[in-house]
C-alpha cells in the first residue's frame, strides 16, 4: 500500500480491508488507516492462527477501527467489535517500545457471556505460552468435589495491560454480574483487579483482588456483598428455591495453589455472614446453605406442632463471624433468631472435605406452648432445644433434641385445640398428660352397685390393664417420628 490507497486481503476465510495513508519518514513508518476485519467463525480463526481452542460456539467476528501509529505505538480509536453476540466499543492503545507489549483499553460493551470463550482443553494457552486456566470441558467434578486441573498464570508475564470495562451484564456459568464496572492492571508479575463492582443476585458487590502471575498463583481478595437475594442465588444453581431472604457477606481471603483443589486446601482469612428473613419453605437447597435451610424447616415444624408459625413461621435470621485456616472455616459466635426463639451456635465447615459440624441451642420464646405452660403454672418456664447440623455440606443431617424440653406433666388450659391436631390415638394420651380437656368416661369411672341380700356375689370385675406412664418427652419423640 502506497502513501494513499486501499488494500483488501482474503485468506483462510478471513477478509481484511485497509484504506488510508502511510508515511515512510526517517524516524520510522507511520500509518493512519481505517481497518475492517471479518470472519464467519471466530473460534475457528483463533484455532487456526494461535492453536487456542475455545469451548464455543462463539459466532462470527466483525471489527472496525481507525488505526494510527508507528513502530513504537499503535492506537485503535472508534473501535467497534462484535464477537458472536458480544459487542464492544472503545479505544485501545498498544505500546510496542518496551520489553513487552503494553495494552491500554477503555471499553464499554453489551451483555457478555464468558463461557463460549473459555478454553475447551487443558492444553489451551490463551494465546500466550505457559498460561493455563480451568477449562470448561473439565470443570466437572469426578473423584473429588474440587478440580485438580492446573491453573498456571505465568503466561501473563508476556504482556502488560491496563483495562477498564463497563457492561450491563457479565456472565460466567450461573453467575451474572449486572452493571459490572471492572478495572484491571497486569504487569510486574501481578494481575490486579483494582475495582470490581456490580449487582450479583440482586445484591451490591464490591471487590478487589490480586494474583501473582506464576505457575502456582497466590491470590488475595477483599469481598463485600450486601443484600443478595438468596432465592435468586439458589434458583440459579438449580437447587430447591428458597422462597425469600437476603444475605450479606464480607471476607478478606488469601490462598495459593496450582489448582482449585490446592487453593481451597490453602484458603485462609476471615469474614462475617448475615442471613436475614430466610424462608425455607422448600427445605434443603442442595447448596452450601442447606444446613441453615434445614434448621429453619425443623424449627418451623416444631413450632407448628404447638400452633406457632403463621406467615412468618419459617423466617430466620443468622449472623456471625468466621475465621478460615487451611480451608477449615470456624465460628464461635453465630446468633440465631426466629419466631420460635433465639439461640447460639458454634462449629466448623471443612471446605476441602465438604463437611459441616455445627452445634447449638435455641431458647424457645413466648410461642403458644410457652405461653400456655406459663399460664398453667403461673411461673415462667425456660425451654431449650439443642440442635446439631452435621454431614455433607449440601445435604447435612439436622437433629433437634426435644427431650431437653422442661415443664412436663403441667396442666395446659385449652388443650383441646392442640389435641385435635394430633394423629388418631395420640390425643387421648396427650389429654391425660396436659390436662384442660374434657375427660372421657371409662369403665373404671363408676363403682358397681352393692349386691342385694341373699343374692350370689357378682362375678369379679376385670382389672383395668395397667398402662405405662408416658412423659411429655416420650410423646414428643413419638410425634416427631411420624
Amino acid at each position: 500500500m502506497g502513501p494513499d490507497g486501499t488494500l483488501d486481503i482474503k485468506a483462510a476465510g478471513c477478509s481484511a480491508a485497509l484504506s488510508g495513508k502511510t508515511n515512510n519518514l526517517p524516524g520510522g513508518a507511520t500509518a493512519d488507516v481505517s481497518v475492517q476485519l471479518r470472519h464467519p467463525d471466530l473460534a475457528r480463526l483463533l484455532r487456526n492462527f494461535s492453536g487456542y481452542r475455545a469451548t464455543g460456539p462463539i459466532g462470527g467476528l466483525d471489527m472496525q477501527a481507525r488505526l494510527r501509529g508507528g513502530a513504537k505505538e499503535v492506537a485503535l480509536t472508534g473501535l467497534t467489535l462484535k464477537a458472536g453476540k458480544t459487542a464492544l466499543r472503545g479505544d485501545v492503545v498498544v505500546g510496542l517500545g518496551g520489553a513487552r507489549p503494553n495494552i491500554k483499553a477503555n471499553l464499554t460493551s453489551g451483555a457478555i457471556v464468558l463461557d463460549p470463550f473459555l478454553p475447551a482443553k487443558k492444553t489451551a494457552s490463551l494465546l500466550w505460552p505457559g498460561l493455563k486456566i480451568l477449562p470448561v470441558a473439565t470443570r466437572r467434578r469426578v473423584a473429588s468435589r474440587w478440580s485438580t486441573d492446573a491453573i498456571d498464570l505465568s503466561g501473563l508475564n508476556n504482556i502488560d495491560a491496563s483495562i477498564v470495562l463497563k457492561t450491563p451484564s457479565l456472565q460466567y456459568d450461573a453467575y451474572n454480574l449486572q452493571n459490572a464496572d471492572l478495572a484491571v492492571v497486569l504487569g510486574n508479575g501481578k494481575f490486579r483487579a483494582d475495582k470490581l463492582t456490580g449487582v450479583l443476585f440482586g445484591g451490591a458487590l464490591r471487590a478487589t483482588a490480586s494474583a501473582t502471575t506464576t505457575a502456582r498463583p497466590r491470590i488475595e481478595t477483599v469481598i463485600a456483598l450486601e443484600n443478595m437475594n438468596v432465592g435468586q442465588a439458589t434458583r440459579a444453581f438449580g437447587a430447591s428455591a428458597v422462597t425469600d431472604g437476603r444475605m450479606g457477606f464480607q471476607a478478606n481471603l488469601a490462598t495459593a495453589g496450582g489448582s482449585v483443589a490446592g487453593m481451597i486446601a490453602g484458603l485462609n482469612g476471615n469474614g462475617s455472614l448475615r442471613l436475614k428473613g430466610i424462608d425455607a419453605g422448600q427445605g434443603k437447597t442442595g447448596t452450601m446453605l442447606a444446613g441453615a435451610m434445614g434448621l429453619v424447616t425443623a424449627l418451623n415444624q416444631f413450632s407448628g406442632l404447638f400452633g406457632g408459625g403463621g406467615k412468618s413461621g419459617g423466617l430466620m435470621d443468622v449472623s456471625g463471624s468466621f475465621a478460615i485456616q487451611n480451608g477449615l472455616a470456624s465460628s464461635r459466635d453465630m446468633q440465631i433468631a426466629s419466631s420460635l426463639g433465639k439461640g447460639a451456635a458454634a462449629g466448623t465447615i471443612d471446605l476441602p472435605r465438604w463437611r459441616i459440624d455445627v452445634k447449638g441451642k435455641v431458647n424457645l420464646g413466648q410461642n403458644i406452648l410457652t405461653a400456655l405452660l406459663s399460664k398453667g403454672t403461673r411461673r415462667d418456664v425456660t425451654q431449650t432445644v439443642p440442635f446439631a447440623v452435621y454431614g455433607p455440606l449440601d445435604s447435612p443431617n439436622i437433629k433437634l433434641d426435644t427431650s431437653k424440653i422442661t415443664g412436663g406433666g403441667l396442666p395446659i388450659p385449652g388443650a383441646d385445640r392442640l389435641i385435635k391436631k394430633l394423629p388418631k390415638g395420640v390425643g387421648g394420651i396427650l389429654q391425660g398428660i396436659l390436662g384442660g380437656g374434657t375427660q372421657q368416661q371409662g369403665t373404671t369411672g363408676t363403682q358397681p352397685p352393692p349386691p342385694q341380700s341373699g343374692s350370689e356375689p357378682p362375678p369379679p370385675q376385670p382389672q383395668p390393664q395397667q398402662q405405662r406412664k408416658i412423659t411429655p418427652e416420650d410423646l414428643l419423640k413419638q410425634i416427631f417420628r411420624r
